[in-house]
């Protein structure tokens, strides 16, 4: 595969400074270091010229900063327009490819081939932007109707996560678990991937943290309702609900792969490479333990923590798209998860922004109490899909078996308590109450707050945050002369 040779370089060169539409639809694959060296500060000074300027230099104009003369082609036609993007394109990849299988060879002596693999599957994706987009008034009915299955939510088949997200989880959306240490997020994860699988999806659950052969022993106790603990005595019953999972799983298929520490996004693309090759398709889900333990692809030399995780986020997002998959990951929770009962987003570990990338964000909280009494809370923090956004799901855990499942009385969903800004919003108002003799329309209504003036109520208890401590302030009636001793309790929380 030769380079191009110099004249086509010049020739290319001439009709971008030619016809700014050329610049404008290949500037992003358009890269100094693709042409000859007498070429690429011709290439720098264009892209450079464009940025101050929003339009292409004149020969001349490079002729004086260069020294480099260029003939302008004095009509670009549209045909020739269309051709030489062509010819940029196919010249941009071929120089990208023969650049990646030079920069593989240390790789390959070494023997680290999913790296090779990635240098050549970011080669071939040299490309131009061909897509134009939706059109909204073409044919809207159709288009719509064609999307109605793309954009209906697959179940994960546990009501207590499905109903606040209103029927379950939609391909190319990321959902991002968090929980305090031995929480439940590997857990969590390894359930939704057996309940996928069971539908008849493909399943893939890479682990950057547990070996795979750990999160086999778990998944063999999920399945077959064994003692994770004890699995060495139950090597038969286990294996046996394995493979009766996999009679009536309809041809779903559940995959674990171990991948190193500080892995990027690049090297999912890999591995996804591999598995496309492997068993001709694309998995349906995508189980990621956990974010926290990647790294951008850029590495994290000189980034802070925020934009780490939000480039990170950003990456896999853009490969469930490009593979229409479900994705689901976890990531720690921050001191302060261990203090409060009602969680927020500010409890993330790391960067927030790994939350605003994400579609769906679940604080999951199990303390020892509640591992004992086989209980899990399910927070709901972010619901970019449904309205669930608050609510928060009482799911059943099996310390044994480690499976996640609705309660036996059926789903338990409510909305989250109040937060102290809320509370502070009812004190207000009740000394609006205190100070006119009166209930107001803004106030009338408020939690806390009654229609008669003489018979103000104390906030209830499970409105804040320590909704789960013992009560520390009764339920009182008062009249509107005793409302500076009621503020003076609720101060007291």
């Amino acid at each position: 595969m030769a380079k191009a040779g110099t004249k086509k370089q010049k020739l290319i060169i001439q009709d971008i400074i030619s016809s700014p539409d050329i610049y404008n639809r290949t500037a992003g694959i358009l890269l100094p270091e693709y042409f000859d060296q007498e070429y690429q500060p011709v290439v720098e000074y264009i892209h450079k010229y464009y940025g101050s300027y929003g339009d292409t230099p004149k020969a001349d104009q490079i002729d004086a900063e260069l020294d480099i003369e260029f003939e302008p082609t004095d009509r670009i036609t549209r045909d020739r327009i269309e051709s030489t993007c062509d010819e940029i394109e196919k010249f941009c990849r071929e120089t990208a490819l023969r650049e990646a299988v030079f920069a593989a060879l240390p790789l390959i002596e070494d023997g680290q081939m999913s790296g090779v693999l990635s240098l050549v599957t970011e080669a071939l994706n040299v490309s131009l932007q061909r897509d134009m987009g939706i059109d909204i008034y073409d044919d809207p009915e159709e288009r719509l109707k064609s999307l109605v299955e793309d954009y209906t939510p697959i179940p994960t088949l546990i009501g207590g996560i499905d109903g606040p997200l209103e029927g379950g989880l939609i391909r190319k959306t990321f959902t991002l678990f968090s929980a305090n240490s031995g929480g439940g997020k590997s857990v969590m994860l390894a359930n939704l991937g057996v309940n996928y699988a069971s539908q008849g999806l493909h399943v893939v659950y890479l682990s950057l943290e547990l070996p795979a052969e750990m999160v086999f022993i778990r998944l063999a106790a999920i399945v077959s309702g064994s003692d994770a603990a004890t699995w060495k005595s139950h090597i038969p019953e286990m294996a046996g609900g394995l493979i009766e999972a996999k009679n009536i799983n309809s041809g779903g298929t559940y995959l674990v792969k171990r991948i190193p520490q500080h892995s990027c996004a690049a090297d999912i693309r890999s591995f996804l490479s591999f598995y496309e090759m492997e068993y001709d398709r694309t998995p349906d889900v995508l189980l990621i333990d956990y974010l926290d333990l990647m790294d951008p692809n850029a590495g994290i030399n000189n980034i802070g923590v925020f934009e780490q995780d939000k480039r990170k986020s950003e990456e896999v997002v853009e490969i469930l798209h490009e593979y229409d998959m479900i994705g689901i990951s976890a990531s720690q929770q921050n001191r302060d998860g261990l203090n409060v009962s009602t969680p927020h987003q500010g409890i993330i570990a790391g960067g927030i922004s790994k939350i605003n990338t994400v579609d769906n964000y679940i604080s999951l909280f199990m303390d020892d109490t509640l591992r004992l009494q086989g209980e899990m809370n399910a927070y709901f923090l972010k619901t970019r899909s449904s309205n669930g956004v608050n609510s928060v799901s009482v799911l059943s855990f099996d310390v044994g078996n480690l499976r996640i499942r609705d309660p036996k009385n059926g789903v338990q969903s409510s909305v989250m308590p109040l937060k102290r800004k809320e509370k502070a919003e009812i004190i207000k108002a009740l000394e609006q109450v205190e100070g006119t003799g009166k209930v107001t329309a803004d106030v009338a209504g408020m939690p806390g707050v009654e229609d008669k003036v003489t018979n103000v109520k104390a906030p209830p208890e499970s409105l804040f945050d320590d909704a789960d401590q013992k009560p520390i302030m009764p339920t009182t009636t008062v009249t509107i002369d005793d409302a500076q001793g009621l503020l003076g309790l609720m101060s007291q929380l």
